[in-house]
């Protein structure tokens, strides 16, 4: 309040079905930090089903998930029972691994769903940094919304331009701030674009103590040069499809050559990170690798050009998919209908947003839409942090456990860091259980020790004493 900002309580819940939201609620009600605000099922939820599979060790545990998923597919493909997207979620990516294996064992195919890696849909990056949809995405963003912010800082960082590229640290983001500041009021507030345009118009002059040096004001002047004619072009009324037009623009940015360089720059520094980590004999022979060849001989640019070609082709292919589903007969209002161009453009952002951060969804298909006749719905395995903002039909929420969810700490019991960070494992078997829309299955081991330095099984601390659907 003292900021001018108001929270706004959401208490109601629309995506979970009522019992699988009450087992939630009943992880998050024993937080000693937690304030007591009602949390609600949406009216009229379905009643939807909560299972619990409890095996006496891990072995044990994955077969009776990979067997239920099994057969949760072949009902569904011989439409028998209504679930089209299932995710089996872990709170370590090792766990991850193991039941990938265990699931192709049993001629289940995964995908992976992991947004910092592949971007949610097989189009994104290799694990941080930009993805060719994330930059793309972001300055059509900006084109339909030009007071986004966060659009336009990201944009003006992609491909990095002198004194932009440290985000608001930057000395061109300090800049363009204190002149958006002095141009403000009471009544009015002036985006980022808008005092990047008055400053090109005006002669770039000075901010308070602030000013762009020469190559500053050249590299805002590309900026607004390369969103105008993104701008004019997208909001034509002879538009091209909006693939065509992503392609241009990545052309005209260098996006391609600007992937590449980041590539090159994260894998440096795990390369000197390796090096700094390892002894001295073995980091020099895994750094002098990583410079020269890949293991089947491609140099490392080689190979750095055909992922990054992969990833873009990849991108557009799926923009083209998503713009050949929003323009087909029976989409979009009819057939016949003339789209305004911005509405164009926000239905589109929408659509790839769906297709590449559900990967459940395929182009021009909506969420919780049937998976084509016949056919077994995929499986994500995934982590719990990179499920966070997904949903799926049927979910796993794996290895509720003591040491594996929550992780067990070293820290000083009961100190406020000790309190925190159990906390933080609450939020987390939450968040595993409200990703399912119709139906969880949580699943844990609780048993004496197989092995001698091993202590015994036990179910997670946040789960409630009585678990409906217990297996």
């Amino acid at each position: 309040a003292a900021f001018g900002c108001m929270p706004l309580i959401l208490p109601t819940n629309y995506r979970c079905a009522s019992s699988i939201l009450n087992l939630a609620k009943s992880l998050i009600e024993g937080s000693p930090l937690r304030e007591h605000l009602p949390l609600l099922s949406a009216p009229r939820a379905a009643a939807g089903e909560v299972m619990v599979i409890q095996k006496v060790d891990r072995q044990a545990e994955i077969e009776a998930i990979c067997r239920e998923v099994l057969a949760t597919q072949e009902r569904s493909a011989g439409g028998r029972e209504a679930t089209h997207s299932i995710a089996l979620l872990c709170r370590l990516r090792v766990d991850c691994l193991a039941l990938r294996r265990a699931l192709k064992e049993y001629g289940v195919a995964c995908v992976q769903a992991e947004k910092g890696e592949d971007g949610g849909g097989g189009v994104g990056g290799d694990g941080g940094g930009s993805t060719a949809a994330t930059v793309s995405l972001a300055w059509l963003r900006l084109v339909v919304e030009p007071k986004d912010d966060l659009s336009f800082l990201a944009c003006v960082a992609a491909p990095s331009r002198a004194g932009f590229g440290g985000g608001e640290a930057s000395p061109g983001i300090r800049y363009l701030r204190s002149l958006a500041a002095s141009k403000s009021n009471g009544q009015r507030s002036v985006c980022l674009l808008v005092a990047a345009i008055h400053a090109a118009r005006k002669g770039w002059p000075p901010a308070g103590p602030s000013r762009l040096s020469r190559p500053q004001q050249e590299a805002l002047s590309s900026f607004l040069q390369d969103y105008e004619a993104l701008r004019v072009a997208a909001l034509a009324a002879d538009a091209p499809p909006i693939d065509v037009l992503l392609e241009a623009h990545a052309r005209r940015i260098g996006l391609e050559a600007m992937l590449e360089k980041e590539r090159v720059t994260r894998a440096s520094q795990r390369a000197a990170f390796t090096v700094a980590s390892s002894t001295s004999h073995r980091a020099a022979g895994a750094h002098a690798g990583s410079d020269e060849s890949s293991d089947d001989g491609e140099s490392a640019a080689s190979s750095t050009r055909r992922a990054v070609s992969l990833q873009l082709s990849r991108f557009l292919r799926t923009a083209e998919q998503v713009g050949s589903a929003a323009s087909a007969p029976g989409r979009g209002g009819g057939a016949g209908r003339v789209v305004p161009a911005l509405e164009r453009l926000k239905k589109f952002i929408d659509d790839m947003n769906l297709a590449l951060y559900d990967p459940m969804t395929a182009p021009g298909q909506g969420q919780g839409q049937a998976a084509p006749s016949g056919h077994a719905p995929p499986v994500v395995v995934t982590t719990i942090h990179q499920a966070k903002g997904m949903e799926w039909d049927l979910v796993f929420a794996c290895h509720l456990e003591e040491g594996s969810l929550p992780l067990l700490p070293r820290l000083e019991p009961h100190s406020m860091e000790y309190v925190q960070h159990f906390e933080e494992e609450r939020r987390l078997a939450y968040v595993a259980c409200t990703r399912a829309r119709r139906k969880l299955v949580v699943t844990f081991c609780e048993g004496p020790s197989t092995t001698k330095d091993k202590p015994p099984s036990k179910r997670s601390r946040f789960l409630p004493r009585q678990l409906p659907g217990l297996r």
